[in-house]
């Protein structure tokens, strides 16, 4: 994903990191059922509530975990990634088998793993799965948030 013409300021690690995370999401072949991905590129489908011809959903938001200085040239730490999984129904099975195919493609795999460790990531944990369902969509839909974690280095 290009950076936005009307940024102001140069790409960095966190933007390549997150483009090869949404990337690796975005064409997973399980994934492809998700009817509305999020993940915060602009444009107000990206913020409106969702409704039930929108679901399956997936929302995928950066958050900083811990990060501490290396050294005077470098900082490391948790790009956490907070995940949202949205279906319709009521039926926590389905919240159950997204969350695997979310992290089944999120995993890191040794093509994943490839292209983490050029981006100065070395390590995929999952600190929290989507287990926790709240009723969404007049109670017609569920949705629940998990978290996956990447360990990263960032050259400044």
């Amino acid at each position: 994903m290009p950076p936005l013409a009307d940024s102001p300021f140069p790409e960095g690690s966190y933007t390549e990191l997150w483009d090869a995370i949404i990337r690796k999401a975005q064409n997973d072949p399980a994934l492809s059922r998700v009817k509305t991905f999020q993940s915060w590129l602009g444009g107000p489908m990206q913020i409106t509530p969702l409704t039930l011809t929108q679901l399956p959903a997936l929302r995928i938001t950066p958050a900083a975990g811990q990060f501490v200085w290396v050294d005077e040239c470098r900082f490391g730490g948790e790009f956490v990634l907070r995940i949202r999984i949205s279906v319709k129904g009521t039926d926590v099975s389905h919240l159950f088998n997204f969350w695997q195919a979310v992290a089944k493609a999120l995993r890191p795999s040794q093509e994943f793993l490839a292209t983490l460790v050029k981006l100065q990531s070395f390590n995929v944990t999952m600190s929290a799965p989507a287990f926790e369902p709240k009723l969404i969509c007049d109670d017609q839909g569920i949705e629940a948030e998990g978290a996956i974690v990447f360990k990263t280095t960032v050259f400044i």
